[in-house]
């Protein structure tokens, strides 16, 4: 009887891992839902300085509450600056993109986001990636350009910035690898907000965008979507603590079926055949990526006693 209970244990973990990593989906694009309606009467530089100084408030709150030393000499090295600013420059991407493009279409290009991470530590860290993964990253790509294609009429130019927006998460999450685990995430989201308050405020003042006095309504909004934000990263968090990475990231991509739902329902929008087509190639890809990984790892990983 003892033999089975740590396989159970890591089964019950797995499955409140998967449902925590859903609902944190499901909170995001809630969140992504705020931020494109704030920024049609606001200007979008505002609502990223708005939801970042939000998020830095929160996340303050929540590493005092834990008692995490938020500018201990140790959390604010290059590294963890650098990474910083990688999140500043995606996140200026995606508010840039999501202003004018729809919620579908910029949720689908950000869920290539694994794909580019695999093929940017094949390239540049050596990872040994074999002909699966490449074939993998390779559909993923094609279906990338299937929903930027120079045809598709209902994607606006500045959408194209989501690429630099999946681009800068990949380098942010390669430089996670490198850095001390001992760093607490409260810290690195805190660092991650002030960088894209920094990038909000220069936004602000080189386009000298005129800043608009939020309605009550709106400020409503504002203090809901980084809520809702604020939640989804401790479920995700949470998530990715009790369940196995590589059993519950699969699940990330149900992101993509909230924002079909909220954007259809929400926004009006209706993504063509093509558009679709796209977004399936990324996910398959995607998921593909992380099956093989996960067999990969199994396959390392020494033969435990006690369950087998």
């Amino acid at each position: 009887m003892t033999s089975r209970a740590p396989t159970a244990l890591r089964e019950t973990d797995n499955v409140r891992a998967i449902g925590l990593i859903i609902l944190s989906m499901a909170l995001f694009v809630v969140e992504d839902l705020f931020i494109k309606l704030l920024s049609a009467p606001l200007q979008s530089a505002q609502v990223m300085v708005m939801f970042s100084t939000g998020g830095m408030v929160l996340f303050a709150l929540l590493a005092l509450a834990r008692r995490r030393a938020i500018f201990a000499a140790a959390n604010w090295q290059r590294l963890p600056l650098i990474r910083g600013a990688c999140e500043g420059i995606a996140s200026a991407g995606f508010f840039t993109a999501i202003v004018h493009a729809d919620l579908s279409l910029v949720t689908s290009i950000l869920m290539a986001m694994p794909i580019v991470v695999t093929a940017m530590a094949a390239i540049f860290l050596k990872e040994p990636v074999g002909l699966i993964r490449w074939s993998a990253v390779f559909i993923g790509f094609c279906g990338v350009l299937l929903i930027i294609r120079p045809s598709n009429t209902d994607m606006p130019p500045q959408a194209l910035w989501m690429l630099v927006t999946v681009v800068a998460i990949a380098v942010r999450d390669l430089l996670t690898r490198f850095i001390d685990t001992d760093a607490a995430p409260e810290v690195l989201s805190f660092q991650a907000y002030g960088a894209t308050l920094i990038f909000g405020l220069t936004i602000l003042v080189l386009s000298q965008q005129v800043l608009v006095a939020p309605s009550p309504a709106q400020l409503g909004m504002w203090i809901t979507g980084v809520t809702f934000g604020a939640l989804g990263y401790l479920a995700i968090v949470t998530s990715m603590r009790i369940g196995e990475p590589s059993a519950v990231t699969p699940f990330r991509y149900v992101r993509l079926v909230f924002a079909l739902i909220i954007g259809a329902v929400f926004l009006g929008e209706r993504p063509d055949l093509a558009t679709l087509l796209g977004a399936l190639l990324i996910v398959g890809a995607g998921t593909a990526i992380t099956l093989r990984e996960r067999r990969l790892n199994k396959a390392k990983r020494p033969l435990d006693p006690i369950k087998h």
